[in-house]
Formats: C-alpha cells, sequence, structure tokens
C-alpha cells in the first residue's frame, strides 16, 4: 500500500514538471513570435517613413 503512495506521488510530480515545461516552451514561443512581430512592425514603419521624405 505504502509503494502505491510512493509511485502515485513520483507519477503526479512527473505529470506537473511535464505540465510546467509544456507550459514555458509555449510562453518562450509566444513571446519569440511576439518579438518577430514588433520587428518586422518597425521594418515596416521604417520603410513607410523613408517613403514620406521623398
Amino acid at each position: 500500500m505504502v509503494y502505491l503512495v510512493v509511485l502515485s506521488f513520483i507519477f503526479q510530480n512527473f505529470l506537473d514538471a511535464a505540465f510546467l515545461r509544456k507550459r514555458l516552451n509555449s510562453d518562450n514561443n509566444w513571446r519569440n513570435s511576439t518579438k518577430k512581430l514588433e520587428k518586422n512592425e518597425s521594418k515596416r514603419y521604417d520603410r513607410k517613413e523613408e517613403i514620406l521624405e521623398e
């Protein structure tokens, strides 16, 4: 009986770790994608300014 409690505790910890890792990766992917969007938007804005200056 004690073995089942220990095994369930270990299994639950692995599930929690996997969930946190997945969430961390999705947060990093989201952060990277927003950085790319900001970079692209700033390039577009710079091009618009160049066209307006001409």
